[in-house]
């Protein structure tokens, strides 16, 4: 298992403690620590590793953890329908 770097796992702390996806800006205000650049490299490197989902809204990417428990009942609560 590869050891993530702080501003991975600050980023991955803010995205499974909230319930909805959230753009890299306001990840940004979430951790003011973390410079737009850092946050930016690490959303790459999560998404590339598949440990968050990006999707695009209009001009806009929000992330959320892909193991956060909001994303799995939504999912979940989809494949009832």
């Amino acid at each position: 298992m590869e050891v993530l770097g702080l501003p991975d796992s600050l980023i991955l702390e803010v995205l499974r403690s909230t319930a909805r996806p959230l753009t890299c800006e306001e990840i940004n205000v979430q951790i003011p620590e973390l410079t737009w650049n850092q946050i930016f490299l690490s959303v790459d490197a999560l998404s590339r590793r598949g440990e968050i989902i990006l999707n695009r809204r209009g001009v806009e990417y929000q992330a959320i953890a892909a193991d956060n428990p909001c994303l799995l009942l939504r999912t979940a609560a989809g494949n009832h329908s």
